[in-house]
């Protein structure tokens, strides 16, 4: 705002604000796309610090203090779809698949004889598993010293599970695929599948609670 001075012509002033006020914006626009990425990165990191303060409500010197709270926060956070691609060139990308959001969560805690089902949250039912019981997914997750986190796919119930350990804790995500999918199609394109899931904003949390649990 600048006041104009009684018998300055008012036309010629405008233009010339105008004309300063268009070269400042000009340097502007040819950053946009550097303002706009770092629009988006605040906003991440503000919503990424707000959801860490309420795992840390519920998280307590490396102990779940309430692992029902936990689970419900994760699986409202990992709640939009992931679009899977290929990338064929440095120019072109193949649309694969989308992953629907989460409907579940299973947690479970290492033990001798069993992996103790912990608690659960959203659509399934769950209960512990023996460790001999070498066709689960969070057995084979278990014994595997050298994984970290890893994906399977059930053809039958058309839903990627999606697992990660933090010690003595194990997580499992259930994502549903995106219509009808064949365990071959599924297996061919696992780790583009898994890769996404990885990149994906939710994962930070899991990333998250990984360091929280000494994971």
């Amino acid at each position: 705002m600048q006041n104009l001075n009684l018998g300055t012509e008012m036309v010629t002033q405008v233009k010339t604000q105008l004309s300063i006020m268009t070269k400042e914006g000009l340097q502007y626009l040819s950053l946009k796309s550097a303002i706009d990425q770092a629009l988006d990165h605040f906003q991440m990191y503000g919503d990424f610090y707000e959801n860490s303060l309420k795992f840390l409500e519920v998280i307590q010197k490396g102990e779940i203090i309430d692992t029902r709270r936990l689970l419900s926060k994760l699986r409202n956070l990992i709640v939009k779809e992931i679009e899977v691609f290929e990338i064929d060139t440095l120019y072109q990308t193949k649309y694969l698949t989308t992953i629907k959001p989460a409907t579940a969560i299973t947690l479970y805690e290492s033990d001798i004889d069993e992996m103790k089902l912990v608690e659960y949250d959203g659509d399934v039912t769950a209960e512990s598993i023996e460790r001999d019981n070498k066709d689960s997914y969070v057995v084979q997750t278990a014994e595997d010293m050298d994984v970290e986190e890893t994906l399977y796919y059930n053809e039958e119930k058309h839903l990627f599970y999606f697992l990660f350990k933090a010690s003595p804790y194990i997580f499992c995500i259930h994502f549903p695929a995106n219509g009808e999918m064949t365990s071959d199609y599924a297996l061919k394109y696992q780790n583009h599948v898994l890769d996404a899931i990885i990149k994906s904003k939710g994962y930070q949390y899991c990333y998250f609670l990984k360091k929280l649990l000494g994971g």
